[in-house]
């Protein structure tokens, strides 16, 4: 039989204590903190979830973040081609009334006077910013696309809009008081100047799970370049406005060389076809837009259902239970001081204690 000593007694009740300690601690951070661990230690598969869980909600987080971004992109841009579609009906109704020929001279002045006003409220909407950035520039959002300007050679001047640096058009619609052989070399010793597509510059925001949307609309979509673009056709009508019939075109070979000039008639009516066309392209420019808005939207809804997907398997995962926390909390109080009395008797004084 092995025999019990009071050293034997006094280890095993500290060693009670100090185990009844450390339970009352572990339940007091437990309830204080209201986590179910406190380091990766106590449950090493919790840990590894817990960071996985943190992971996908951080991502998630992330890509909310970049869906409001692009919603707020193009909500920018669809009021932007709204309020150009209206600049854009009301130069067609300004069309429409002058296209009556029951107008006097004054009243067609004032006309142009508006549409000239109109086609300046045009450029403006179209250099419109988002954040800073350029909305209808493609890649080049730091710098107005949209300019109006003049193109000269020698004595001959034309006024034409510029899309990020190069000539919308150049010789399109050109007033018939203009010399045949003034515009042809105006043509050709600017001609490297016109704009050319370099292709589509989507700008795209990460919006999902391998997902990605373009945010922008490109201006050259929504214009038109070339002679169809929507300025030419308010430059016919201003032209027309100021009593003029007919506009001159420069003739282009296959080379890209003007090598003649060609005169063009036409009537206020017909120029009621051509901003339907202008019309149209926006129009096209928008829906699209919607089409991505819509799709973004979706995603915003689907991340949010993921977003508290995640943040409940987290909660499920790290948070205590509070009433079983509490619970535990008091039994390992009693417990601890239970064995603080109990280890008071069993510790007996020594003959040490009784020397003086």
């Amino acid at each position: 039989m092995m025999r019990i000593t009071n050293s034997m007694m006094t280890q095993t009740v500290i060693r009670n204590i100090n185990d009844n300690m450390q339970r009352l601690n572990d339940a007091q951070e437990k309830t204080s903190t209201g986590l179910e661990i406190q380091q990766a230690s106590d449950d090493p598969i919790a840990a590894t979830k817990t960071l996985k869980y943190r992971s996908y909600i951080a991502t998630i987080e992330q890509y909310q973040s970049n869906a409001s971004d692009a919603t707020a992109w193009m909500k920018v841009t669809d009021d932007t081609l709204s309020s150009l579609t209206k600049v854009v009906k009301q130069i067609r109704d300004l069309t429409s009334q002058a296209s009556t020929g029951v107008l006097g001279d004054t009243e067609l002045a004032a006309i142009e006077a508006e549409v000239s006003e109109l086609k300046t409220g045009a450029i403006e909407l179209l250099n419109t910013q988002y954040a800073g950035r350029n909305i209808f520039g493609g890649y080049a959002t730091d710098a107005a696309p949209y300019e109006e300007t003049t193109v000269t050679d020698g004595t001959t001047t034309l006024s034409t809009v510029e899309f990020k640096g190069g000539y919308l058009s150049l010789g399109g619609v050109v007033s018939s008081s203009v010399d045949d052989a003034a515009l042809v070399a105006l043509y050709n010793a600017n001609s490297t100047g016109i704009y050319t597509s370099t292709g589509s510059q989507e700008i795209k925001y990460n919006t999902g799970y391998s997902s990605q949307t373009a945010v922008n609309v490109e201006g050259q979509d929504v214009t038109g370049t070339g002679s169809e673009n929507l300025f030419d056709t308010i430059d016919k009508l201003l032209l027309g406005l100021n009593g003029d019939t007919s506009y001159k075109s420069v003739v282009v070979d296959t080379a890209g060389v003007a090598t003649g000039v060609t005169t063009t008639d036409f009537t206020m009516d017909e120029l009621l076809d051509d901003i339907d066309a202008n019309l149209e392209m926006i129009s096209t420019s928008r829906s699209d837009l919607g089409a991505r808005m819509n799709y973004v939207e979706n995603c915003t809804s689907r991340l949010a259902s993921d977003y508290t997907t995640y943040t409940g398997l987290l909660s499920d995962n790290v948070d205590a239970n509070l009433a079983s926390a509490t619970t535990e909390y008091s039994t390992a109080q009693t417990i601890y001081d239970a064995s603080l009395t109990v280890g008071a008797k069993v510790i007996t004084k020594t003959l040490v204690d009784y020397l003086t």
